[in-house]
């Protein structure tokens, strides 16, 4: 398997990774942090179960997670505290840690947890997704029995109650993923292996979604898929409106759709309807995301490939092949792609990255739609633009005058002769005959000056 060309990069991990979560501030030079999650498992396989998070202002953080490993992480922000959290699904529990957490002073033994994590115990559930809403007042935890619990959270308090706000189980099979419309506080939307995705607004379902693989290409008679798994879903705008599925059999191809709300005429509910339907890929979608700012979708396959897919346009930017060995577990998009600059720490090698990819094969794919890496320019801390004696321009001024003072080391003898066998031609102002006097006396020896042909004696 050929690595991804540069500036594309795969990086190699210590541990097979099941989720990643990227969080940016929507700004050039603006803070980026992204968390990924998993493990070995069991402590029988000699592989720990850690949370990794980068882009803390305490530098990177790996948190044992002992027996459970982690399968989604999910950052998110108050935005009116600006408080950051860290929320992971670790099968039996889930957990809240801060972001940016104040190192504990060497012997202080007050706390057991150094991190500061918050849990919720679900008992015989086992979560495999977690999310929260723009507000930072609600999280949404999706389980394997199809179950998907709506909780209460504050800054202070993970959980406001022992019992969820809301319970659903319109699912039968394992819940794939959730998203909350970033304009709303209640609008959610989850996706799940059995073949559906289901809309939720304060507490009610509103809406059913089942997805089709039918391949038009294909013939009328062919057998239908036996089980369909809807491995992304995602509101298309802020109000919870639009959104978008990924669906794929076990194996063929995978289609993205486009789903649109409308009312029904003679019942007045409210639906949603499939506006459009696409193959994304020829082999089955294991991963989604879309950014923050709706423009782009990163998907991931289980034949390792990725697949940048610009929503604009609906169609795909740029295509990775097998940039993994194994199928892609988990996938992040750049969270503002829309926004032209450098996010902090892209300015070094001038490469922003698009997407975050990684799998059990414990390697982390940075991959970028760029052709080239551009080194962004040196500038002072002077904000009235780059200084003329910034260190670059300043070794770029001795390089020049360097040569200039080699060169004349080089021709100060001819300039020193041509003043002496030329000294007539300027006076005489013949200015005409200066260049045939210099490359007849100075430059050049004809053939019958002494000691070319003869001997001078």
């Amino acid at each position: 398997m050929p690595p991804p060309r540069f500036p594309s990069r795969i990086e190699p991990l210590s541990f097979p990774v099941f989720g990643i979560s990227w969080f940016s501030e929507p700004s050039e030079g603006g803070r980026s942090i992204y968390a990924y999650c998993g493990g070995g498992g069991s402590a029988k396989t000699g592989v720990n179960n850690s949370v990794v998070i980068f882009g803390e202002r305490n530098g990177p953080r790996q948190i044992n997670t002992g027996d459970n490993v982690g399968i989604v992480p999910k950052i998110y922000q108050n935005p009116i505290s600006g408080k950051l959290w860290l929320l992971v699904a670790l099968g039996c529990e889930v957990r809240r840690y801060p972001i940016d957490v104040e190192d504990t002073p060497e012997g202080d033994e007050s706390t057991d947890d150094p991190d500061q994590s918050q849990v919720i115990h679900m008992g015989e559930e086992s979560c495999v997704t977690v999310t929260a809403n723009s507000m930072a007042s609600q999280i949404a935890l999706g389980c394997e029995s199809g179950r998907v619990m709506i909780f209460d959270t504050t800054d202070e308090k993970f959980t406001t109650g022992e019992k969820p706000l809301s319970e659903f189980s319109n699912h039968t099979k394992s819940v794939c993923a959730l998203d909350y419309a970033s304009g709303t506080i209640g609008r959610l939307i989850s996706s799940a292996k059995d073949g559906t995705a289901v809309i939720y607004d304060d507490g009610q379902v509103i809406a059913g979604m089942r997805c089709s693989v039918t391949d038009p290409s294909q013939p009328k008679n062919a057998p239908p898929a036996k089980q369909i798994l809807v491995r992304g879903c995602a509101f298309a705008d802020t109000k919870g409106k639009l959104c978008y599925t990924v669906a794929s059999a076990r194996r063929g191809k995978a289609f993205l759709a486009q789903w649109e709300e409308t009312v029904d005429e003679k019942t007045g509910n409210k639906k949603f309807v499939c506006r459009s339907k696409t193959a994304a890929s020829t082999c089955p979608i294991s991963a989604m995301s879309l950014s923050a700012d709706l423009s782009l979708l990163v998907l991931g396959s289980v034949e390792g490939d990725i697949i940048m897919w610009g929503v604009q346009k609906w169609k795909a930017i740029k295509v990775f092949r097998e940039v993994h060995h194994l199928p892609v577990t988990c996938i992040a998009a750049r969270p503002f792609y829309s926004i032209p600059g450098f996010l902090r720490g892209e300015e070094e090698d001038g490469v922003m990255i698009h997407a975050i990819s990684a799998s059990a094969d414990s390697q982390l794919g940075c991959l970028t739609a760029q052709r080239s890496g551009r080194r962004k320019k040196s500038q002072s801390n002077n904000d009235d633009g780059p200084s003329f004696f910034s260190c670059s321009n300043l070794m770029a001024l001795i390089y020049r005058l360097l040569i200039l003072w080699i060169i004349s080391l080089i021709f100060a003898p001819v300039v020193q002769e041509a003043k002496e066998k030329c000294s007539h031609v300027l006076n005489q102002e013949a200015i005409n005959d200066l260049p045939e006097c210099i490359l007849n006396e100075v430059l050049y020896a004809p053939s019958w000056t002494p000691g070319i042909t003869s001997p001078p004696y």
